[in-house]
């Protein structure tokens, strides 16, 4: 497995856009005021291991990412997401979300912890799935380790499809029904 560590010093900005094609362990650390924006997109896999580990260790620190992928056959995404807070008033939004073709499945293993004596912290933690053409398996299992008080967290999964009057809406306006369903697929992920 690739191990690959960032580390953003205080008060520095970091726009990040990774490609992961490979199995991955990924490190984020974000010291006081650092703030990191950007996405995560997974490429040609066949059955790939992303492990994530966010670390917002400095007070004023924020995160802001998002993961995307699109999976068909018999293609297969585990991740790991975890996202520790050990600094007072940090925020951290991290959003996965991609769409399941064919026999696609993906485990997505969340979890936010948040350490003694940092109160004003801010953490989301979501995954989101379109299936399209039966899409076969999720699994979504979040967790939280909270040991302070005084923080907001919130977790989520949504699964859904296409929807049919979406669908014929795009029809309606000339688009045959595979450029409509790649409109509606493009607009999930964008």
């Amino acid at each position: 497995m690739k191990l690959s560590k960032i580390v953003v010093k205080s008060n520095e900005v970091l726009n990040l856009n990774l490609e992961v094609f490979e199995n991955t362990e990924f490190i984020l650390e974000l010291d006081s005021n650092a703030v990191v924006e950007g996405r995560i997109n997974f490429v040609g896999m066949e059955n790939l291991n992303f492990k994530f580990i966010c670390k917002v260790l400095g007070l004023n620190a924020k995160l802001d990412l998002v993961g995307l992928y699109d999976l068909k056959k018999n293609e297969s995404l585990n991740v790991d997401l975890i996202q520790v807070h050990s600094a007072k008033n940090s925020k951290s939004s991290v959003i996965f979300k991609g769409i399941l073709q064919d026999q696609a499945q993906i485990k997505f293993n969340g979890c936010m912890d948040v350490q003694k004596n940092c109160s004003g912290c801010e953490l989301v933690q979501s995954n989101k799935n379109l299936l399209v053409n039966g899409g076969k398996a999720i699994c979504s299992c979040p967790s939280m380790k909270i040991l302070t008080k005084d923080v907001k967290c919130s977790h989520s999964i949504e699964i859904g499809q296409i929807d049919e009057e979406q669908l014929f809406f795009l029809q309606c306006r000339g688009l045959n029904d595979e450029k409509a369903n790649d409109v509606l697929k493009k607009s999930f992920l964008f």
